[in-house]
This record gives C-alpha cells, sequence and structure tokens, in this order.
C-alpha cells in the first residue's frame, strides 16, 4: 500500500464522524431525517455528476451494466441506510 492510499484510508475513517456531525446540523433547519439524507444524497450525486461530466471518461455499456449481480446493486440502498441512521441517530 502506497502512502497515498494509507491516507486516503486515514481521511475515509477520520470523515465519518464529521459527516454525522454535518448531517446532523442539516437535519436541524429540515423536517426530518429522511429530508436530510435526500438532501445528502442529491449533493452527492451533483458532485459525482460533474467529476464524471469534466473527467469525460466513456459511459458503460449496457450489457456491461447487465452483468452485474443483483447484489451489486445495493451499496446505494447500504449507503442511503447508513446515512438515514446517523441523521435518526446522532442527535438523540
Amino acid at each position: 500500500m502506497n502512502y497515498l492510499s494509507a491516507a486516503m484510508a486515514f481521511a475515509c475513517g477520520a470523515i465519518v464522524p464529521v459527516q454525522a456531525a454535518v448531517n446532523a446540523t442539516l437535519r436541524t433547519h429540515l423536517s426530518s431525517p429522511m429530508q436530510a439524507a435526500f438532501v445528502n444524497f442529491a449533493v452527492g450525486a451533483i458532485v459525482l455528476a460533474l467529476y464524471i461530466f469534466f473527467e469525460r471518461s466513456p459511459m458503460p455499456s449496457a450489457s456491461s451494466l447487465a452483468q452485474v449481480p443483483w447484489w451489486g446493486w445495493i451499496g446505494g440502498m447500504l449507503g442511503a441506510f447508513f446515512v438515514f441512521s446517523s441523521l435518526f441517530l446522532v442527535p438523540k
């Protein structure tokens, strides 16, 4: 493992409690933890879309997407569960 990978892994671990605190602040200004989770994912989707647009890498083909096993698609659902749970639990 090179130093950049180690630094990225450390940063990802360090960001988890920061993300929970930032999301809790967002929740206090919105009506519900579900709305805060939606805003969280919408902002993330916009950032990723901009990155993909400026990176100009080709989009995957339909045949390559069709080869992804069913469980390969649940990462977003697991992420949504994690974010919603932190939004629901952190303020308590």
